[in-house]
């Protein structure tokens, strides 16, 4: 059986609104059943989006990202938009960082940098966009809401 992703995302206009809504998810956990043996956070995460110098990834609807998910253990994820609406595929390898920084580099097997190497072939890529997270991770009745801000960088 696949595993299916259902994810929705929302703007959250301003800081007092965050916090609002932060808080109101505290407060009604109980509610939905959010169990505190079953919430983590906050969680700090990175992640680098890597394209070609002519933003080959990004003019198609791909991405390809490097995150760190501890100081042991990093994501390489490879996203593609399909012809249905709002659905992509996404490749993702949760590696050792140092085998995801090897695949990076095309001296370790990944289905990630495979699915990438795939769409653009041997073109070089770079960093463009660091993105960086703070979140928070309630799980209960078979669904999981990941809440907090995003902050973003350019190359």
């Amino acid at each position: 059986m696949r595993k299916m992703e259902v994810e929705l995302k929302y703007v959250i206009p301003n800081e007092e609104t965050f916090w609002r809504l932060f808080s109101d998810i505290f407060v009604q956990r109980q509610q939905f059943s959010f169990a505190a043996e079953n919430s983590r956070g906050p969680l700090s995460r990175s992640d680098i989006y890597f394209d070609t110098n002519d933003l080959r990834l990004l003019n198609s609807g791909c991405c390809f990202r490097f995150g760190s998910r501890t100081n042991d253990l990093s994501r390489l994820t490879f996203k593609e938009k399909t012809k249905e609406r709002e659905t992509r595929i996404e490749v993702e390898d949760f590696l050792p960082t140092s085998e995801a920084i090897a695949a990076l580099c095309g001296s370790h097997p990944s289905d990630a940098v495979a699915a990438l190497r795939e769409k653009i072939g041997n073109a070089p890529i770079a960093p463009k966009l660091y993105v960086y997270k703070m979140l928070f991770v309630f799980k209960a009745n078979g669904c999981e809401i990941v809440f907090g801000p995003d902050a973003y960088t350019r190359d």
